[in-house]
């Protein structure tokens, strides 16, 4: 205990032989600091101790407390988790009650919110786990925002990464999140009302004004709709001229967002924001953080986020059947992916970070349109400490995956090594349609050089630029 404490004052909080992993263990290493009047130390193990306390735990808390004279700072530390009574249901009452009120639209969530607080939702957490997977994977339409904050928040504030990541593995499996890409014009479009004289009714019928806001591009969208609304929901673009202040719901004199088919000037698709994805999306990224700071199984995470369509739950990640019978909630499949709502492969699950929506073919294509949120986060991921972790699961993606997110924005922030793996994973076709001048100039030399090895049996077929790159660097090797 006394080489764990300098071990701590050496390398820090973050030394493993000062991670708490069980409450006996910290209880020791709080003897030892109390001993040397650390009490600065004493909080870090409070809260390791509050970190991994059971409700089995609690008794052995108290026991301890009162088993000798501590500091107070280090007794009010660990004043609320003593002071927990067995008030607590079972667990497999608890996983229901949290995941009624995830699926339940009535559903007083504040209240579970504060039983979890007094409960201190942390002793509970396989349950609370296990609840919000069934519940999220039941969902058959998209839920509104507000549900979806609440869950996140609670996945955020109760759950080990490990299990949070049990939860994200979830709305990944369900394509009720998924998205696809669409391109054409979109316009701000106004809701009228038109007389149809041959049935005597009036429909609400879409109209593009001259000179509205408009973007001519890609967008993503979500698969699935909403039951109240004719509209599509856009996950993209929420905060931009052509999407801002659009109704929720069809209604006379209100703004809608409006996709052009073809040519006509006519016939418009309708769409309306949905931040449920932004909220999603944005929780995804602060795990990610979390289990690079906490040290948790980031690549498990990472891997979920660059699969375009998972089939089934990592090992590990599905609910118990045998630890929880919930019986409310119907999941298809067990902890399969459920049916998806259109035979198109075009979609991918809600927080994919990768750029293509399917991970098959043998030709680089920049003129192809990618998915806009996924790749951005790459680029942002590359440039902080996980960057080694993201390069390894990225390698187990296939070879157009990688090419296509091997661009100016990632390709620097990779070390040389980092950028040869990479490489060196790209078949030589896809490496041929790849390999431009300028693709090239943002490889470090060593990646470089394995590119124009790779490249150098079809030498005579490259274009003559890249031809003139690959020679240089065989006749370089060659003076040498």
């Amino acid at each position: 205990d006394v080489l764990a404490l300098l071990e701590r004052l050496y390398a820090g909080p973050r030394a493993p032989d000062w991670q708490i992993h069980d409450v006996t263990t910290g209880f020791r290493l709080a003897a030892v600091c109390a001993l040397l009047m650390l009490d600065d130390l004493l909080v870090e193990i409070a809260n390791g101790i509050r970190r991994v306390a059971t409700a089995d735990d609690i008794s052995h808390v108290r026991e301890a407390l009162a088993g000798q004279q501590w500091p107070p700072l280090f007794v009010q530390s660990l004043a609320d988790l003593a002071a927990q009574h067995s008030s607590m249901p079972k667990p497999d009452a608890v996983a229901d009650m949290v995941a009624n009120a995830a699926s339940l639209p009535s559903a007083d969530r504040p209240a579970v919110s504060k039983l979890l607080a007094a409960w201190r939702g942390c002793l509970c957490r396989e349950a609370v786990a296990d609840g919000f997977v069934v519940a999220v994977r039941s969902w058959r339409e998209l839920p509104p925002v507000d549900t979806l904050r609440w869950l996140l928040g609670i996945v955020a504030d109760y759950l080990t990464p490990d299990l949070a990541t049990a939860v994200f593995s979830a709305f990944a499996l369900n394509p009720t999140f998924d998205v696809m890409l669409l391109k054409g014009a979109w316009h701000v479009g106004t809701y009228e009302n038109r007389m149809d004289a041959g049935l005597n009714m009036t429909f609400l019928h879409v109209k593009v004004r001259q000179g509205s806001a408009q973007f001519d591009g890609a967008a993503e969208v979500a698969v699935a709709k909403s039951s109240s609304s004719r509209a599509g929901p856009l996950v993209s673009h929420l905060d931009a001229e052509w999407t801002t202040n659009c109704c929720q719901k069809p209604e006379a004199g209100k703004h809608v967002v409006a996709l052009r088919r073809g040519n006509s000037t006519r016939c418009f698709d309708e769409f309306v924001p949905y931040h449920g994805h932004a909220v999603l999306r944005q929780a995804y990224i602060d795990h990610l953080t979390r289990c690079a700071d906490e040290g948790a199984d980031l690549a498990g995470a990472l891997r979920i986020g660059l699969q375009v369509r998972p089939d089934t739950a990592p090992e590990g990640l599905e609910p118990d059947p045998k630890r929880r019978r919930l019986g409310s909630m119907h999941v298809d499949s067990g902890c399969k992916r459920g049916a998806r709502m259109y035979q198109d492969t075009q979609h991918a699950h809600g927080f994919y970070l990768g750029p293509l929506p399917h991970d098959s073919g043998s030709q680089f294509d920049p003129r192809r349109d990618c998915f806009i949120w996924g790749p951005e986060q790459l680029r942002l991921l590359a440039q902080g400490p996980g960057r080694p972790t993201l390069v390894k699961v990225l390698l187990e993606c296939s070879g157009v995956i990688i090419a296509h997110t091997l661009d100016a924005a990632f390709l620097p922030a990779l070390e040389a090594d980092e950028q040869t793996a990479l490489v060196q994973k790209l078949s030589r076709e896809l490496l041929q349609s790849w390999a431009t001048p300028d693709h090239l100039s943002l490889l470090s030399m060593p990646a470089r050089k394995q590119a124009g090895t790779l490249l150098l049996p079809t030498v005579a077929t490259l274009d003559a630029k890249v031809r003139e790159i690959v020679l240089g660097l065989a006749l370089d090797d060659a003076e040498r």
